[in-house]
């Protein structure tokens, strides 16, 4: 220890990180995470791309800084650049909990990478600007085309999953999801574990376009539960957070593997541990309930409140039943209305409705018969059908 940090006093790179490291893990100094973003931070300014990812997780995370997804994404982005392709993931990811859906977030990703292949092709240019409905469209269908397929062809991953996105979601290309398919392999057989966890997505849906006039099915899909499961795994096997929540759903429900709920709850858990909201919930919840292993009320909460504070909706309304019922933490109706609110205006119906019994009872909040049938009605507009006849 001492003479790595001799090292890193002198300015090694490497020993700074090593430093940084040790404070993280609390190995051979007292754990302090300040502390390591300080030295993760001297190594990263000198351009070690492991420090860069480094810090760009700790921004990500709030972990020893207060969490800056702009400052997570430009350290990302550094190491991304300098062939980490864990950090391409990790930026992406970072996109995804900015803009709250999946969508958004590859339209703004693919916006502010534009430049990121360059050589030869550039062939993200300047060939996308956003149109009157804040959506990203092409200025050039051909040299989009002709730009896209020449990164694709030539091998690059990333290329070949984002025409594989753009035929899936027929943005500069017609729909057509056997090429989608076709391109999402190319990518995932190359390892890339993002295009393996699309591909696990995209066998996961059954899903059929129909006309806007006659409402006929024009083309249809159906899911292959099997190679869904064979995908996720693949990437959930490389760590990659969304992929294990989808291995744990298959597990859960027995598609395309045998019904293992040791299984489903082991991955749900590695995915909860890297901060996948859903599988936070979901693990709350099999606490909750005592599905497949013994009840534990804290537990529940715990993982509740780290999926409700994303603004994960159903956890947002658990949470709130945990505090009504006093459910692993001391028994508080403010809160209890506080976090139904919450997952109310996301547009839960339950919660809605859970809202309503609170404001006409006067349950953590001032009992208000307008706000109560507000609710109420709220609830039934979603066909919620508990209170839509009181």
């Amino acid at each position: 220890m001492s003479s790595y940090r001799t090292l890193a006093e002198q300015g090694d790179a490497l020993a700074q990180w090593f430093i940084g490291l040790c404070y993280e893990k609390g190995d051979g100094v007292s754990q302090d995470y300040e502390q390591a973003v300080n030295w993760y931070l001297k190594a990263a300014e000198q351009g070690l791309a492991i420090a860069q990812f480094t810090l760009g997780y700790c921004y990500e995370n709030g972990q020893g800084v207060t969490q800056d997804y702009s400052q997570a994404k430009s350290w990302y982005r550094k190491a991304a650049a300098r062939g980490d392709n864990e950090a391409q993931y990790n930026l992406i990811i970072c996109y995804i909990k900015e803009n709250g859906n999946y969508a958004q977030a590859t339209k703004r990703f693919y916006l502010d990478e534009r430049q990121r292949i360059g050589e030869p092709q550039e062939w993200l240019g300047t060939f996308y600007f956003f149109d009157d409905n804040n959506d990203i469209v092409p200025q050039d269908y051909t040299q989009t085309v002709n730009q896209y397929l020449m990164a694709a062809e030539q091998g690059d991953a990333l290329a070949q999953w984002f025409i594989g996105l753009c035929y899936y979601r027929a943005e500069g290309f017609t729909l057509d999801y056997p090429q989608a398919a076709k391109w999402f392999r190319k990518a995932a057989e190359q390892g890339d574990m993002l295009a393996q966890w699309f591909l696990g997505s995209y066998y996961n849906l059954t899903e059929a376009i129909t006309d806007n006039d006659t409402q006929k099915v024009i083309t249809e899909r159906k899911a292959d539960y099997t190679q869904a499961a064979k995908w996720y795994g693949k990437a959930a096997e490389q760590g990659f957070g969304y992929a294990q929540y989808g291995l744990g759903s298959c597990y859960e429900n027995g598609r395309g593997v045998k019904q293992d709920y040791a299984q489903a709850v082991n991955w749900y858990r590695k995915a909860a541990e890297q901060g996948v909201a859903v599988a936070q919930f979901r693990l709350g919840y099999c606490y909750h309930l005592a599905q497949w292993m013994t009840h534990d009320y804290v537990q529940a909460v715990s993982w509740y409140l780290k999926a409700a504070e994303q603004g994960y909706a159903d956890a947002q309304n658990n949470l709130g039943v945990c505090y009504k019922l006093g459910l692993g933490v001391t028994q508080d109706y403010a809160k209890t209305a506080y976090w139904y609110l919450k997952a109310a205006e996301q547009g839960l119906a339950v919660a809605q409705d859970n809202l309503g019994y609170c404001y006409e009872n006067g349950l953590g909040v001032t009992q208000n018969q307008d706000k109560a049938m507000y609710w109420y009605s709220k609830a039934a507009e979603q066909g919620y059908r508990r209170q839509q006849y009181r």
